[in-house]
């Protein structure tokens, strides 16, 4: 049985509102999806009309990113409705920009009643390195 996560893009000056949800159906623990989040975020600087390699021109454009990112074929990454608050997952990760310029990031298990995690991209940076180096994985619940 897979590790499923959803993962969404939060729209916070907007009443954080949901701009999407998808769905990976295995690897959605921090060691995997996590890291590969991490990763698309490091190569990413979000702007305001400004576009170039490398840059996404706001929140919206950096969800189509994601999208684009994770979606290689057929299978396990699905786009959901945004209110999906269930579809049997083990964690949640959310992504956001509040000031418009960086990222921030929560990580949650299974529903959202806790964030176990939430930084900006260096501290989240930081929570990936170390989870990647430790056989002691945070549960999911």
């Amino acid at each position: 049985m897979g590790t499923r996560s959803l993962t969404r893009v939060i729209e916070a000056h907007n009443e954080n509102k949901r701009i999407v949800t998808m769905y990976r159906q295995y690897d959605g623990h921090l060691y995997s999806h996590g890291k590969d989040l991490a990763t698309l975020l490091n190569k990413i600087t979000l702007t305001n009309g400004k576009q170039g390699r490398g840059t996404a021109n706001g929140i919206q454009c950096f969800a189509a990113q994601l999208i684009a990112h994770f979606k290689k074929g057929p299978g396990d990454i699905y786009l959901m409705p945004t209110d999906t608050d269930d579809a049997m997952q083990d964690y949640i990760y959310e992504i956001s920009s509040p000031n418009g310029s960086g990222f921030y990031v929560e990580v949650f298990s299974n529903i959202k009643s806790f964030a176990f995690f939430s930084g900006d991209l260096s501290e989240f940076n930081k929570l990936i390195s170390n989870e990647t180096k430790s056989i002691n994985f945070p549960l999911p619940f």
